[in-house]
Order: C-alpha cells, then structure tokens, then sequence
C-alpha cells in the first residue's frame, strides 16, 4: 500500500508543476510595452575629434 501513495503524490505533484507552468508560460510571453521613444536607425560614423588650445600643468609639482 505505501507504494501505492508514494506514486500517487508524484503523479499530484507533477500534474501541480504542470498547471502552475501552463498558467505562467503564457504571462511571460506576452509583450511588455517599453517606455521610451521610437528612434530611426542610421548608419554613420562614430569617430568624434577634439580640439584644444592651451598648456597642461601637473598640479603636484616638486
């Protein structure tokens, strides 16, 4: 008899994962809606130059 039982509280239990996993499936494939801005995608350069005048000085000196 205790086999019996045994087998039968697998079969509960993995028939319980099965629902809970069949309600939650569908809830993390539903679109989530992202706040932000829709923005055009452009192809370009990224390079960025700079330019400067002026002396360097260590702020430390001996």
């Amino acid at each position: 008899m205790k086999k019996k039982n045994t087998g039968m509280k697998w079969i509960i239990a993995i028939v319980i994962i099965g629902l809970i996993a069949a309600l939650m499936i569908p809830r993390l494939r539903r679109s989530k809606d992202v706040a932000g801005d829709e923005v055009e995608v452009k192809t370009g350069s990224i390079k960025t130059y700079y330019s400067f005048s002026g002396s360097i000085e260590a702020k430390n000196r001996q």
